[in-house]
């Protein structure tokens, strides 16, 4: 059995997206049945040559990641993204038995379905994301608002296989009458190392940390503003570590913040756009990782790789209970109350409470998120169930 693995995503672990694709790839090696995986990554290629594992062969396509001045073009690549693809797929069909196409774009998947019944290949969709329509280029009533509506309402429907990340999207999909869906979340491998601080540990302030890319997600900016409206003596105590975006990058998304921005330099550390191993050594300084997302229906269909990540490292949350992490939330972190401008309790509540969760973290990371957890349902998936 051999297997394609393509989409927008950065390979190995240069996004949410390449992290997700990577730890399910790290499931499929371990099945005796499955012979090769060829990952064809949409990230930009580099001298850098990455290695993959066992069983494993990877290619750049420089898909993502293109330079557009022009809004029109963005549109348009938006919408057209991996018709590149097709020629060099249609040159390798004779490679592959499986392919898994990672939420790729609506007329690129309208043509894989074809091609895939033409030459006999079993498909399967890897749906994470139902973007909100007023975060795509050009609005709601835009080209790439349009194409959003024909994916999620048209084409995505039509697969007979779907790997959705969360039960939303994986109720969605049964509504739809696709009969085979499994809910896959984000996975991850558990840190060798030891992410526990004893209470002789902890030191005086709380020590915060987001580390991604906020787009229009994860609302930083509003995070960032409850912060300040907390109480001095709880803000003074909060130290906040931001990697993944510059400070100048933040006020350019967030320029009604420039007025407090002396305020925010007393408890804010930028760090840029860091490596993964620098992103771990941050998290060996921090009490919580912490994040807000709006309760529409981007947040409801996906689920945040952070939650996985900090789990991994034995690390709480502090967020707002959206979709499948309403469910959990209680066992793992704080829940912030989205109807203050503040999160003066929240803050109390997360000094106080910084080191009870680490009992219940590794025991939920083991049995929901490490990749030993769902290798025997993604093989089972792939191996016994296709249609």
């Amino acid at each position: 059995m051999r297997i394609l693995y393509t989409g927008a995503f950065r390979y190995p672990d240069k996004d949410a997206a390449g992290k997700r694709v990577n730890n399910i790839i790290n499931c499929l090696v371990m099945s005796d049945s499955i012979k090769d995986i060829f990952v064809a990554g949409w990230e930009q290629k580099e001298d850098k040559n990455f290695i993959p594992g066992e069983k494993v062969t990877h290619e750049s396509f420089s898909i993502l990641d293109k330079k557009n001045n022009s809004k029109i073009r963005k549109v348009i690549n938006f919408a057209f993204q991996g018709h590149s693809l097709l020629k060099w797929f249609y040159n390798k069909r004779h490679f592959f038995d499986i392919i898994i196409l990672y939420n790729p774009p609506a007329f690129f998947a309208a043509l894989m379905l074809i091609m895939g019944k033409i030459f006999n290949k079993k498909l399967i969709l890897d749906s994470t994301e139902w973007y909100e329509s007023e975060h795509l280029p050009g609005g709601r009533y835009g080209m790439a608002s349009l194409e959003n509506y024909i994916r999620m309402r048209y084409v995505y429907p039509r697969f007979k296989n779907v790997m959705a990340i969360s039960s939303f999207l994986e109720k969605y999909y049964l509504r739809c009458g696709v009969k085979n869906v499994i809910r896959v979340p984000p996975l991850a491998v558990k840190s060798p190392i030891s992410f526990v601080k004893s209470k002789n540990e902890l030191h005086s302030e709380l020590s915060l940390l987001y580390a991604g890319s906020p787009g229009r997600k994860d609302r930083l900016d509003e995070l960032v503003y409850k912060i300040i409206n907390t109480k001095n003596k709880i803000n003074e105590s909060v130290i906040l570590h931001i990697a993944g975006i510059t400070e100048e990058q933040f006020y350019q998304t967030s320029p009604e913040l420039k007025y407090y921005q002396a305020k925010i330099a007393s408890f804010v550390k930028f760090y840029g756009r860091i490596p993964m191993s620098e992103v771990l050594e941050l998290y060996r300084k921090i009490d919580y990782c912490i994040f807000i997302r709006e309760n529409k229906r981007y947040a409801l269909a996906g689920f945040p790789s952070k939650v996985v990540e900090s789990l991994s490292t034995d690390t709480p949350i502090i967020t707002n209970p959206v979709g499948d992490i309403d469910e959990i939330l209680p066992h793992i972190g704080i829940a912030i109350d989205m109807n203050k401008d503040n999160i003066d309790e929240e803050l109390q509540r997360a000094i106080a409470k910084r080191s009870d969760f680490h009992g219940n973290l590794t025991a939920i990371f083991n049995d929901n998120f490490s990749v030993e957890s769902k290798k025997y349902l993604i093989e089972n998936f792939i191996v016994e169930k296709l249609l």
